[in-house]
């Protein structure tokens, strides 16, 4: 057995390549999970978007028939549950919401505003001096 040359030495070794930017290297498997899923909504009941003309009552695994409410312009304590004491309508990922349903929410809230069931604007008591 005979010693090796340094140049029998440099060509096992394999050569690495050249990255420009090792931290992307590092971070290309960890992508997908940067933030943890954390479930949004208040305890706000979930209303019900009802067909063109017939109001149908969905049922619900988790919850009673009963317990599920009908989007309607009408309904003023529903509609006064998703607006602030300021008159601001509640925003989806507050309430929980789909976006279908707070769209549907919105019309009615506005269309309650104009019939004048709800307020534009709600004045508290030291509003005005």
């Amino acid at each position: 057995m005979g010693t090796s040359s340094p140049q029998k030495l440099q060509k096992q070794v394999p050569k690495r390549k050249k990255y420009k930017n090792l931290f992307s290297l590092k971070t290309k498997k960890k992508r997908g999970k940067k933030f943890s899923k954390r479930k949004k909504g208040g305890t706000l009941t979930l209303p019900v978007i009802p067909p063109k003309s017939i109001f149908i009552l969905l049922k619900s695994r988790n919850k009673k028939i009963y317990d599920r409410k009908i989007i309607d312009y009408k309904n003023r304590s529903l509609l006064q549950e998703y607006i602030y004491f300021t008159g601001k309508i509640i925003p989806k990922r507050k309430t929980g919401i789909t976006t279908k349903q707070q769209r549907y929410l919105t019309k009615a809230i506005k269309t309650a505003r104009i019939l004048g069931l709800l307020p534009f604007v709600k004045k508290e008591k030291g509003f005005f001096r």
